[in-house]
C-alpha cells in the first residue's frame, strides 16, 4: 500500500455485453474501464489485496486474471498473470505470500502460486460440495463456505482440510454469497437461506443464528467494529454490534446483492442490485439516500481494500484532516472571522480532538477579551487532560494565569503548585502566597511572607 495515498478505489466486476474490470476512484463521475474481456468472460468474483498491490478476478470462462492494484488515479492496472481453472470460477481469494485460492462449479478448490509455478496448482481436500466463498483466516489458514452450509478450514502449507463446522445452508445463488470476516468479535458471518445471519467463531467452532431479514439477503458489509446487512426483499439495512444486537435500522432499496463502503473517509457506500445497476448512497439516520448512479451495466461484484488497509487509511485521513482543520481555524481567528468556526470545531470534536477545539476556543475568548468565558473553557479543558499528556503543563499554566487574572487567587495558587516546580510559571507562587495570606489573615510581612495578625 502506498502510504501517501489517502483514498483507494473500489474494483467492480462486470458481465453482459462488455465484461471486464472497472475501477471507481472516489469523486469520479463514473468507473474507469480498466480491463475489457472477451464476450462470455463475465466476472463472477473479485478480490483485492491493497497491501500487496494485487487484484484477482474469476470469470465465467474458467480463468483467473491477476492485475496490479493502482495506488493513484493516474496509474493503470497491469495484467500480471492469466491462470486456467477450467470451469467457471465462483470465488477467488488473494492470500499472503502471493498465493491465490479459487473454487469452481465442479467443486474443485485450487491453491495457486502464480509467481513461482503458475501451471501447477495444488488441489485442496473438500467435502465434495460446491464452495461458493473463500476468505483468509490467518497467515497459514484459509476458510471456505459450501453449498450445504459447511465451513471448511484448510492448512495452506499442506492443503489438508483441518476442520469442518456445520451451519445452516446459504441462499441458492451461491455466487452471490460471501463468507465475511468480522474483526470485532473475531467471527465469520454469512447469510442463511431463510434470511437469518449465521455467526461462527472458528476458535471454538461455535455457531449462532440470528434473525436478520424477511426473505433471503446477500449483502454483508463490515467496517471492523460493526456489521451491516442489507435485505434483498425487505428493504432494510441493519447495523449489528458484536453481541448480535441490531443497533440501527435504515430504509434501503430492495434487490441489493452486493456492496462496499467507499475508501475516502466518508460514510458513503456503493450498492449493486440484481439488475446489474450500481449506485452510490449516503448513510442518513433513517434511510440510504442515493447520490450517484454509475455508468455501465451488468455489474456483478465489487471489492475494496482489506480491513487493515482501511484502518491505516482512516488513520492517515484523520491526521490529515486534523491538520487542515487546525490551519483553517487559526486562519479564521487571525482574520477575526466568526462565520463557519462552530462547524470546524464540531468536526474537530467528531474526529476525537475535543481538547484541541477547547484550546482554540479559549484563545478565541482571550482574543475577545472575555476572561470569564475563557476561564470556563480552560476549566473544562484541564478536566479532560491526563497528567501524562505532554500538553497538560502548558494548559495548566494558562488556566492558572486566567484564574489569577480573574482574581481566583487560591485556585491559581493550587494549580501553580501542581505544575512541575522546575518549569516557568511557579515564579508567581511567592506573590500568590502573600496575596492569599492577606486574604486569609490580614497583611503580609514582605520579609518573611507570613501573615501579620489584623489589629482591631
Amino acid at each position: 500500500m502506498n502510504e501517501k495515498s489517502l483514498v483507494h478505489p473500489l474494483c467492480l466486476g462486470a458481465g453482459g455485453p462488455r465484461p471486464g474490470l472497472r475501477i471507481l476512484w472516489p469523486g469520479a463521475d463514473s468507473p474507469r474501464i480498466e480491463i475489457e474481456l472477451p464476450l462470455g468472460h463475465s466476472v463472477y468474483s473479485i478480490d483485492v489485496d491493497g497491501e500487496r498491490d494485487l487484484i484477482a478476478i474469476g470469470t465465467r470462462a474458467g480463468r483467473i486474471e491477476l492485475f496490479s492494484y493502482p495506488n493513484h488515479e493516474n496509474e493503470s492496472c497491469e495484467r500480471l498473470h492469466s491462470l486456467l481453472q477450467g470451469a467457471p470460477v465462483l470465488p477467488v481469494c488473494v492470500l499472503p505470500h502471493q498465493r491465490i485460492l479459487s473454487a469452481d462449479t465442479t467443486g474443485r478448490v485450487l491453491l495457486w502460486r502464480p509467481f513461482d509455478n503458475p501451471s501447477s496448482p495444488v488441489s485442496l481436500d473438500t467435502t465434495g460440495e460446491l464452495v461458493g466463498s473463500i476468505n483468509r483466516l490467518d497467515e497459514t489458514h484459509a476458510v471456505g463456505l459450501s453449498s450445504q452450509g459447511k465451513i471448511l478450514i484448510w492448512e495452506l502449507s499442506t492443503g489438508r482440510l483441518l476442520r469442518i463446522i456445520s451451519g445452516p445452508e446459504p441462499p441458492k445463488q451461491l455466487a452471490l454469497v460471501n463468507l465475511v470476516s468480522w474483526p470485532s468479535p473475531q467471527a465469520l458471518v454469512y447469510p442463511a437461506a431463510d434470511g437469518s445471519l449465521v455467526h461462527c467463531k472458528p476458535e471454538d467452532s461455535s455457531v449462532c443464528v440470528w434473525e436478520a431479514h424477511h426473505g433471503e439477503f446477500y449483502a454483508c458489509l463490515c467496517d471492523g467494529e460493526y456489521l451491516h446487512t442489507i435485505g434483498h426483499k425487505d428493504g432494510r439495512m441493519k447495523t449489528w454490534d458484536a453481541s448480535g444486537t441490531v443497533i440501527h435500522q435504515r430504509r434501503c432499496p430492495t434487490g441489493i446483492v452486493a456492496g462496499e463502503f467507499l475508501v475516502d473517509g466518508t460514510n458513503r457506500l456503493l450498492l449493486i442490485n440484481d439488475q446489474g445497476h450500481a449506485m452510490i448512497y449516503d448513510l442518513h439516520d433513517d434511510a440510504l439516500q442515493p447520490v450517484q448512479k454509475l455508468d455501465g451495466e451488468a455489474y456483478r461484484s465489487v471489492a475494496g481494500p482489506s480491513h487493515s488497509v482501511r484502518q491505516a487509511l482512516a488513520a492517515q485521513w484523520r491526521v490529515s484532516r486534523f491538520q487542515q482543520l487546525k490551519t483553517e481555524i487559526q486562519s479564521k481567528m487571525d482574520l477575526n472571522q466568526v462565520e463557519g468556526l462552530n462547524a470546524l470545531h464540531q468536526e474537530l470534536v467528531d474526529l476525537g480532538f475535543e481538547t484541541v477545539s477547547l484550546a482554540f476556543r479559549a484563545r478565541q475568548a482571550a482574543q475577545r477579551q472575555d476572561p470569564i468565558e475563557e476561564l470556563k473553557i480552560r476549566r473544562r479543558l484541564t478536566s479532560q487532560l491526563s497528567s501524562e499528556d505532554p500538553q497538560a503543563s502548558d494548559s495548566l499554566r494558562c488556566y492558572a494565569d486566567t484564574l489569577e487574572r480573574t482574581w481566583r487567587l487560591r485556585e491559581a495558587r493550587s494549580v501553580y503548585q501542581s505544575i512541575d516546580k522546575s518549569r516557568d510559571g511557579c515564579q508567581f507562587l511567592p506573590w500568590l502566597d502573600r496575596a492569599c495570606g492577606a486574604m486569609e489573615g490580614g497583611p503580609v510581612d514582605d520579609r518573611t511572607g507570613h501573615s501579620i495578625p489584623a489589629v482591631d
